[in-house]
């Protein structure tokens, strides 16, 4: 989140969020709550980048000065939530560091366009997922399951692969995550079409 002097994450009302791999620059507060709302958050792998209040004991990268948040907006530090207690989770599929050359890559009016055909393919063990305007080439062992998931975390599509090297047709556009299944295991991969 790059503000420029704006707020962030406001943790009110019974909220219980779980924060991973965010990077805050030249944000007021970037995470902040209201102890009589009973806000909780969790904060993992964060990045804060000349932020104004922090949150108690949080610091800006390169120990650049930050006042803490007044008692009025502190937040429990805590949460309820955990993503691996409700599916398979691992850890987020880029560095935190790289969030803010990511995000002014992929967003933003012009950047994904209908006539987008980036071809992404990056193996792992035995599997790969390639990408075109017209959809998924997957190749990975037979029987395992594929599912798509916006970037969002909501699951788009999902089957069950019929052969060693699948064709999957899709035609939505956008950034999606690719999920391949196998045993208690899991491939993710980001992909641009």
């Amino acid at each position: 989140m790059e503000a420029g002097n704006g707020d962030g994450v406001d943790l009110r009302i019974n909220t219980n969020c779980y924060l991973e791999g965010n990077y805050y620059k030249d944000s007021k507060k970037p995470i902040f709550g209201k102890p009589s709302e009973n806000g909780q958050g969790k904060l993992v792998d964060n990045i804060f980048d000349n932020c104004a209040r922090l949150h108690g004991g949080l610091t800006n990268l390169n120990g650049v000065k930050s006042d803490a948040l007044s008692t009025s907006e502190e937040f429990t530090d805590a949460c309820n939530f955990t993503p691996s207690d409700f599916y398979s989770y691992k850890a987020q599929l880029n560095q935190t560091m790289d969030v803010p050359a990511i995000v002014k890559t992929y967003s933003g009016v012009g950047k994904i366009t209908e006539n987008l055909t980036e071809v992404t393919s990056v193996p792992f063990k035995d599997y790969s997922v390639t990408s075109d305007s017209k959809g998924l080439l997957v190749h990975a062992i037979a029987g395992l399951k594929l599912s798509v998931f916006g970037i969002d975390g909501r699951q788009i599509f999902s089957t069950q692969l019929s052969q060693e090297n699948t064709f999957v047709p899709f035609f939505q556009k956008g950034i999606f995550i690719v999920k391949i299944y196998y045993a208690n295991d899991s491939f993710s991969q980001k992909i641009v079409l």
